[in-house]
């Protein structure tokens, strides 16, 4: 087995608008570094079973109604690196080079995070909160590679995109917290046109208008508890969180001058694609010394789009309506497009944790476990998506320390590591001329997140 590591006319005219457009838009894959690896370090140590748990500044994402539990002002800063240890080994080596595997690249991050109690509003009862996360080499990074091209659906490009998360949280009872949030995301759209005099070799026209806009997409969040007694207290919860995408729509138009004839790009992508979510989850604190969680997920991943450029030619014109060539030339032609439904299934995840605060909570210790099953479909002819089933580890800790002279109250220092493990997965390939063959996928990814946490 070879093993790749993830170490002239019209058709000219359709040849220069495709890389004017190529240059206009590219795109990206699924979800991002919040639903991937989690969104602050002392839930990543949990391996993310925090739904019912004290989320902190990280809680506009995991549930707005957990910002209730927020007693103070709090504010965190934190560090995130994940590095893909993965691997496509191909049992043959492609005839085409550009059809390698492509090679996910270690990603740095940064998250912010703020969780303001409105005494001065509501007394104990309104609390309002802001977490954000940024790449730290980019903002947005966009790209989508061939269909068939094997490339990893998580971990190529998508979590390299900016979140944005707002919440609330009003406690109505004692017992019963409700909140609401929202995820800011953002859109693309625009036109590139372009004139082309062939006969004198010079653009007569070249013009570009592009902008993007924001996409919210809410949060709804409940928190019940704790309920019991002193030494075992219960606490449940439950969230819905709407679906998200960066949608890209960037037609591009190319007219020649004197062929009576253009070309029209129509140019469209839904990028960074997060499924609608319903989360419930169970967190119980023994003799306040240790919590327990347990989450599980329903991920609505048949609504998924097509992870690929999606891209249309109209070439039309006088000139071609005239030779009876007005339909003729589109592209894709008639049952020959490339990018059609994934298939996606529909996925229960589920993750469990827990922490045990020792020295009068002086410091606390964190494990936990996750399972995510794949939601991509066998890649048996054609398209080349490559995602595997999970078992996240986690394991973290945290400590207060008191920095007289700079700071009243004392710091808290938070770290964590998650092994992502790959159950490895072969793609049988149906006919033994794919471009591509056959394939298995496996390998590890590393994360690990150090966080500063401040409360007043």
């Amino acid at each position: 087995m070879t093993r790749h590591r993830l170490a002239s006319g019209h058709r000219s005219a359709f040849v220069v608008g495709a890389l004017l457009a190529g240059v206009a838009a590219s795109t990206a894959q699924a979800a991002g570094s919040a639903e991937t690896f989690g969104q602050d370090v002392r839930s990543m140590g949990k391996a993310n079973a925090v739904v019912a748990d004290d989320s902190g500044t990280a809680a506009p994402f995991v549930n707005p109604a957990a910002l209730a539990r927020v007693r103070a002002p709090q504010a965190s800063a934190s560090f995130q690196l994940a590095v893909p240890a993965v691997d496509i080994a191909l049992e043959r080596t492609p005839a085409d080079a550009s059809l390698t595997p492509s090679r996910p690249a270690p990603v740095p991050g940064t998250v912010l995070g703020v969780a303001l109690p409105m005494h001065l509003v509501v007394p104990d009862r309104l609390v309002v909160g802001l977490t954000v996360y940024f790449p730290t080499l980019v903002t947005v990074r966009a790209r989508s590679w061939d269909p068939a091209r094997p490339s990893f659906y998580v971990y190529d490009a998508a979590t390299e995109h900016y979140d944005i998360f707002l919440g609330g949280s009003l406690r109505i009872l004692d017992e019963l917290a409700v909140g609401v949030g929202v995820r800011l995301g953002a859109g693309q759209g625009g036109s590139t046109r372009i004139g082309l005099d062939l006969v004198r070799g010079r653009l007569v026209r070249q013009e570009i208008d592009t902008s993007q806009g924001t996409v919210p997409a809410p949060i709804v969040g409940v928190l019940v508890g704790p309920l019991g007694i002193p030494d075992l207290r219960v606490r449940g919860a439950f969230v819905f969180r709407e679906a998200s995408s960066f949608d890209v729509t960037l037609p591009a138009s190319l007219e020649v001058s004197g062929l009576e004839a253009g070309l029209l790009l129509d140019i469209q992508h839904r990028a960074n694609f997060s499924p609608r979510m319903w989360t419930g989850g169970v967190s119980v604190d023994v003799v306040e010394r240790l919590t327990v969680s347990v989450d599980t997920q329903y991920a609505q991943w048949s609504a998924a789009p097509p992870p690929f450029l999606q891209v249309r030619g109209d070439v039309s014109g006088a000139g071609l309506e005239r030779l009876g060539l007005g339909d003729a030339l589109d592209v894709p032609a008639d049952g020959q497009e490339r990018v059609l439904s994934p298939g996606f299934v529909d996925t229960w995840n589920i993750r469990a944790g827990l922490e045990g605060r020792l020295l009068e909570e002086r410091l606390a210790v964190r494990a936990g476990y996750g399972w995510r099953p794949t939601p991509v479909p066998d890649q048996t002819s054609g398209t080349n998506i490559v995602d595997n089933s999970t078992h996240t580890v986690a394991v973290g800790a945290g400590g207060r320390c008191l920095l007289p002279g700079v700071a009243d109250k004392p710091f808290t220092l938070n770290a964590s590591y998650q092994a992502i493990l790959l159950v490895p997965r072969t793609a049988e390939k149906a006919s033994a001329r794919d471009p591509v063959g056959s394939w298995t996928s496996s390998g590890v990814v590393h994360h690990a997140g150090l966080e500063l946490r401040y409360a007043w």
